[in-house]
């Protein structure tokens, strides 16, 4: 599989940027749903959570499922990228 530095390096400072995200939510979890961090915070998931679907898509779509060898599932990584993604798409459903 060829490795694409730029592609790794956005997709680490995506993780780190929702990672930080998360632990600002942390100093605000009694936010109440009219203070505007509880906005930012709701759009903010939500724009983290299309990224991380464009990622995993793109991936999938690039590698292949799980036929190949290299392909996405085959993955270790991958496999918990797919989890947390798919996680992330089915809370959004239920907050829909």
């Amino acid at each position: 599989m060829i490795k694409n530095p730029l592609w790794e390096t956005i997709v680490i400072v995506l993780i780190s940027l929702s990672s930080f995200k998360l632990a600002y939510d942390t100093f605000f979890i009694n936010a109440t749903e009219l203070d505007a961090r509880h906005y930012a915070s709701k759009y903010s998931d939500l724009v983290f959570n299309w990224l991380f679907i464009f990622e995993m898509v793109w991936k999938l779509i690039a590698l292949g499922v799980i036929m190949d060898e290299n392909s996405y599932l085959r993955d270790t990584w991958n496999q918990m990228d797919f989890f947390i993604v798919t996680a992330s798409i089915m809370d959004m459903a239920l907050e829909g």
